[in-house]
């Protein structure tokens, strides 16, 4: 019997590639959700619903969510809102670099377009 790998662990995003962002400064957010809006590839112009998602990891280039869908894959591109308590960020786009499905989720990586980690809405929903 095969043990099923824990997805829950947060891991660096694209650290291979890019060693810088080992020194990023990162955060393990508990109360923070997403919402993540993709464009289906096989649907041109057509946006895939809405969905959920649970944030597991969050640093000032890119964020690992887990959510429901497995019809988002690496290389998509996405939208994300971001809430926690009384504050919501709108709008922070990027691309999926890492997509991991199993049968209960998928769990996403996700590189921001741009930095947000001085934005005052950004440091509100971190909660500083």
């Amino acid at each position: 019997m095969q043990k099923r790998k824990h997805y829950l662990r947060p891991d660096l995003i694209q650290v291979e590639e890019r060693p810088d962002l080992r020194r990023s400064v990162r955060v393990v957010p508990g109360s923070i959700s997403a919402r993540l809006t993709a464009t289906d590839p096989s649907l041109p112009n057509k946006q895939v619903q809405p969905k959920d998602c649970h944030c597991v990891d969050l640093s000032e280039h890119g964020i690992a969510v887990l959510c429901d869908s497995d019809r988002i894959s690496s290389g998509d591109r996405v939208s994300l809102d971001l809430l926690q308590g009384g504050h919501r960020m709108d709008n922070l786009t990027g691309s999926v670099v890492r997509a991991e499905v199993s049968q209960q989720h998928t769990r996403l990586g996700i590189e921001f377009d741009h930095q947000h980690f001085t934005h005052p809405l950004f440091q509100a929903i971190l909660g500083r």
